[in-house]
């Protein structure tokens, strides 16, 4: 246990070390792409959302009107289904951008500098295909429990319970074990599945240096996501004030808090990588001698 616990102490001195040299230009190359990831998303998310609206938008108020449920014709079915594909797209797109984060975590340590557009382009079919792996896998863990719900009365109920159990076990070894897919994938240029292999074999050797490491990045995890939560409940201040002032000034505190949110969502989820990556990148280096 020892041993596992200097690797990680050595891993994370290593990790602080570069944020000491490069604390300034490392969280703002890290905005910068947490910036971008997200306002790809949430392009995909009003073009799905635009969609939505103009297919379904007349054909909801008429049914409020009518007291009668949604009509839905061909052309509204259609549009329908296309947002799915626009929706998976814009995810891909944005993953692509956030898998920058290692360039630039690996930039830094020698020294280099990283742009962004041209190394999400580079990274762009590597990252579609590892994520569509990862989801297909999710989706065929998940599928017992899917299944389950068309049993139908108790059984259903007993499956559900039961399945989700088991998936959540399950999904949460998958993860422990791929956890160093991104960066076997992006840093180490390996295909996929290459990539998954590889992260599975470096943690079944050093399962205990793993787990450590996973305690600390878990800690931090906590403390950014109660960090944000604090920031949620102050921002909320903004729509209960302004909604004094009738309903076009609740619809302006809302549009505010939902800009500021993302914004502090993103200060605060750089920063959150600012402190783990580079430790986890120096682990990753050290596994791999």
């Amino acid at each position: 246990m020892g041993k596992n616990m200097n690797y990680v102490v050595d891993s994370a001195g290593k990790g602080f070390g570069l944020i000491k040299k490069s604390a300034v230009p490392l969280y703002l190359d890290l905005v910068k792409v947490s910036a971008l990831s997200t306002l790809v998303s949430l392009i995909g998310l009003a073009i799905v959302g635009i969609l939505l609206f103009v297919s379904l938008g007349g054909t909801f108020f008429a049914s409020l009107a009518e007291e009668a449920g949604p009509d839905f014709s061909l052309g509204t079915i259609l549009v329908l289904l296309a947002t799915i594909p626009i929706f998976i797209i814009f995810s891909l797109l944005s993953q692509a951008v956030g898998s920058v984060v290692f360039n630039v975590v690996d930039n830094r340590t020698q020294g280099k500098e990283t742009t962004i557009i041209a190394q999400s382009k580079k990274n762009l079919m590597r990252v579609v295909r590892y994520t569509l792996i990862i989801w297909a896998i999710g989706l065929v863990i998940l599928l017992p429990v899917l299944l389950s719900i068309f049993l139908g009365g108790m059984g259903a109920a007993i499956g559900i319970c039961i399945f989700s159990a088991l998936w959540a076990v399950a999904y949460v070894l998958f993860l422990f074990f791929t956890q160093f897919g991104m960066y076997e994938l992006v840093l180490g240029r390996k295909g996929a599945v290459d990539s998954l292999k590889s992260s599975a074999t470096l943690t079944r050797a050093n399962i205990l240096s793993v787990a450590l490491l996973d305690i600390i990045v878990i800690v931090v995890g906590m403390a950014t996501w109660a960090g944000a939560r604090l920031f949620e409940v102050i921002l909320q201040f903004i729509p209960a004030t302004l909604s004094l002032g009738g309903v076009w000034s609740m619809l302006l505190g809302y549009a505010i808090y939902l800009v500021l949110y993302i914004g502090v969502t993103v200060l605060i989820s750089a920063f959150s990588q600012v402190i783990v990556i580079p430790v986890v990148y120096n682990f990753w280096k050290g596994l791999k001698g």
